[in-house]
């Protein structure tokens, strides 16, 4: 029952991953999110490097920096663990598909 658990939502998260020409809402909304993630992270660091706004907000950069780096690992690790359920059939191996 645990394992159907998983499975369903591995199969629901996997949609957000999809490459489809024709992406649905969430998938086009996960995206937009992760841009705009993108974007904010690669503006703190640009601004980081500017010695009066890094010094006055160290500890707002080093949160986004860290808050970004866990972001991206999840959903690095999300995209790892829904390989399988994905159309393409190069990965449908449980293994050697991810």
């Amino acid at each position: 029952m645990r394992h159907h658990r998983f499975a369903a939502l591995r199969q629901r998260l996997s949609v957000l991953f999809e490459d489809d020409p024709l992406p649905g809402r969430a998938t086009k909304v996960f995206n937009i999110a992760l841009a705009l993630l993108i974007v904010v992270n690669v503006t703190g660091i640009v601004l980081e490097s500017v010695e009066p706004i890094g010094a006055r907000y160290e500890a707002a950069f080093d949160r986004l920096e860290w808050v970004a780096t866990v972001l991206f690992c999840v959903e690095y690790l999300l995209r790892v663990w829904t390989a399988v359920d994905l159309r393409d059939p190069r990965f449908a191996d449980p293994l050697w598909g991810r």
